[in-house]
């Protein structure tokens, strides 16, 4: 082999490993990517306490008022103010066997109510007798929260007495149960607004009729006045006070003079 035979195959080698040389260094960039920009950790958060519930604030009670629907009926102080009568000749009587006093419970007896109940509800005052034009017996009557005075006023046809009462609490009934004192103003108030000169009585709310008829307690009441241009006008309300069921009426009207 010649010289330049030589040179030609000492180059060839030189290429292929140039060659192979390449060839790996491109096949281990394939295999092991560079890796990319190291990722920012995340920082952990310290640990935070939950903060205490805040308390709910327990709202102040509004302190208890009167309701506005209270009112007062006329005291019945003793029975000597009631008893005070109108003539200064005249006597109280004071005894229950009196023959106008039993004669008077014998009237409310004979509208069907028991002796126990009347020994309940009503109490004998004081009667009047000295004068033929002037006799009355005076009766309290009680039922729940309410209590009014009857006034048995006692006139003559013929030789018969004829008792008040026999019309004013005609078919008067055994009542065991009323609403209370505040119940009876609260249903005055919705029926005529504010009112006044509260008292209790008994009411026949259908007319007087002695087929049907029957005395019922009743409050009646007036409202306060109002002025209506240059009249000034009034309702009057009746309240039953064993349902609540308020009867309205017109209690009058003064007009402004011309």
């Amino acid at each position: 082999m010649n010289q330049k035979g030589f040179v030609n195959i000492i180059i060839l080698i030189v290429v292929i490993v140039a060659i192979a040389g390449i060839g790996g260094y491109v096949a281990l960039n394939r295999q092991s990517p560079s890796p990319g920009p190291a990722p920012t950790p995340t920082p952990t958060p310290n640990p935070i306490q939950n903060p205490s519930p805040t308390p709910t604030p327990t709202p102040t009670p509004k302190p208890k008022t009167e309701p506005t629907t209270s009112f007062t009926l006329p005291p019945i102080t003793s029975k000597d103010s009631i008893c005070i009568l109108p003539y200064g000749n005249e006597t109280n009587i004071t005894d229950p066997n009196h023959p106008l006093v039993v004669e008077s419970k014998q009237v409310v007896l004979g509208f069907g109510i028991s002796e126990d109940y009347f020994n309940k509800h009503f109490k004998f005052l004081c009667a009047v007798a000295d004068q033929p034009s002037h006799r009355q017996v005076r009766w309290q009557y009680t039922i729940g929260e309410f209590t009014t005075i009857i006034y048995d006023e006692i006139g003559f046809s013929g030789s018969t007495n004829i008792h008040g009462i026999n019309n004013d609490l005609y078919g008067l009934t055994e009542i065991q149960k009323v609403i209370s004192k505040t119940e009876a103003g609260q249903f005055m108030q919705s029926c005529i607004g504010d009112f006044k000169e509260a008292r209790v009585g008994f009411v026949f709310p259908n007319g007087f009729d002695r087929r049907t008829s029957h005395a019922k307690p009743y409050l009646t009441a007036s409202s306060v006045k109002e002025e209506r241009g240059l009249d000034i006008s009034w309702d009057v309300g009746n309240v039953n006070l064993q349902t609540g069921e308020c009867i309205k009426g017109s209690g009058g009207v003064i007009h402004a003079p011309l």
